[in-house]
């Protein structure tokens, strides 16, 4: 209504904002892997409690301290191009590119990056940061790996952020290999001898603004958080994450590769693409559609449908039972989708219909309900027409889109 610049400054960046930026970035953090590594997961970490200069400030630190059990840590190395990042963290269509082009701009607001981020929450634990950015992310000559070892040495810990950066993203800039530029995958997989050989955690933390092939980074960390372009306050969010301040909620929104050469790989493709296989490479995403872990379990207990036949115009409920089998409070996004087991038309192997949240404490049971609308159920015909097609269907709810995930129930279209 009002473009005025006077009027933009008192807007942009307020805190009404920053705080909805900061909830968008944590939210949508997802973490993909958190393997137990010695007798711990890999994440949350805790450190220390800060020193207290007399036992007023101890009192108040034992009143305002976030009560979490997790990884004890003194020294946490922070490793990577894309540690230090504004323009990976922010990715295309952002002040650098819009309304003009200016790569090199400087934000004259401030930026949480990764590394910020973890180093301001790291200094509350009464824990040290040590720093290196490892390589560069387009040049592979270009690295300081022999430092970065060096200072993984001293870490009871190690996050690499690696990824990609803004030149790389956006409009007009395909690429033709989805690989991790640079020495990033050298980076990593020296990063991992010396965590392996010390029993600490590499935790692997993706800047980016697409699915990437990362398979070599993957398989050598023990954690993995996909932060895609979490903008202004993405550090502080996923500090937030590691140091168990908040729970990882975010679930896929598209499914990674295995190599470049795997796409497409999407979720709800057509039955039989690749006879199911690759000659050269398993068929299954690298992490796919909906995937997400939290820093608990749920187990599936049962799914009903209020009706097991259903009529045009008609809506059914489908109610999904599940157990927080683990130690933590947590969150649980339960995925419905349907597969139409014969149709006149190929159909995708399954469809995401609905989803819901549900909160549940350690060892609770609990139930969502979601509702399925017979038009959920159309296909487009040889004609181009949106039909409903008398059949059998599968409903099936749970984790994610992969069917080792799934529990079923079948729903009859009359």
């Amino acid at each position: 209504e009002d473009p005025s610049a006077a009027k933009s400054e008192k807007i942009f960046g307020c805190p009404e904002h920053l705080e909805e930026s900061y909830i968008a970035a944590r939210d949508s953090i997802i973490l993909l892997k958190n393997d137990i590594v010695g007798t711990a997961p890999a994440l949350p970490i805790c450190g220390s409690r800060p020193v207290a200069t007399n036992e007023a400030k101890q009192a108040a630190d034992d009143a305002t301290r976030v009560d979490f059990t997790g990884r004890k840590v003194n020294t946490i190395a922070v490793i990577g191009p894309n540690a230090d990042s504004v323009r990976a963290q922010f990715g295309d269509w952002t002040f650098f590119t819009h309304p003009l082009p200016n790569l090199d701009a400087v934000p004259t607001f401030h930026v949480t990056t990764m590394l910020e981020g973890i180093s301001t929450e790291a200094k509350n634990n009464g824990i040290k940061v040590l720093n290196d950015k490892g390589c560069d992310i387009f040049d592979a000559k270009n690295h300081s790996i022999p430092k970065a070892l060096k200072i993984a040495e001293e870490a009871d810990i190690v996050f690499l952020a690696v990824g990609d950066t803004l030149s790389q993203t956006g409009e007009g800039k395909d690429r033709s290999n989805l690989a991790l530029s640079g020495a990033q995958n050298e980076l990593a997989e020296a990063l991992a001898t010396v965590c392996r050989k010390k029993s600490i955690p590499l935790v692997s933390i993706l800047v980016n603004g697409k699915p990437l092939e990362f398979d070599r980074v993957a398989q050598v960390s023990d954690a993995i958080l996909e932060t895609f372009n979490s903008g202004t306050l993405g550090g502080r969010a996923t500090a937030d994450i590691i140091f168990g301040k908040a729970e990882p909620k975010g679930r896929l929104p598209i499914s990674f590769p295995r190599t470049t050469g795997q796409l497409p790989v999407y979720y709800n493709q057509l039955p039989g693409w690749h006879d199911g296989k690759y000659y050269d490479c398993d068929a299954s995403p690298l992490f796919s559609f909906g995937e997400g872990l939290s820093y608990t379990a749920f187990k599936y207990n049962s799914i009903t449908l209020s009706k097991e036949t259903i009529k045009e115009g008609e809506t059914i409920n489908v109610q999904v039972s599940l157990t927080n089998i683990g130690q933590r409070t947590g969150t649980e996004t339960v995925q419905l989708y349907i597969t139409d087991c014969i149709a006149s038309v190929v159909r995708p192997v399954r469809e995401l219909k609905n989803f819901a949240q549900i909160v549940l404490l350690p060892g609770e049971t609990g139930s969502v309900t979601l509702q399925l609308k017979a038009e959920d159920l159309a296909l487009i015909d040889e004609k181009g027409k949106t039909i409903l097609e008398p059949g059998e269907f599968l409903v099936q709810c749970g984790h994610d889109s992969r069917e080792i995930s799934l529990i079923h129930k079948t729903l009859t279209l009359m």
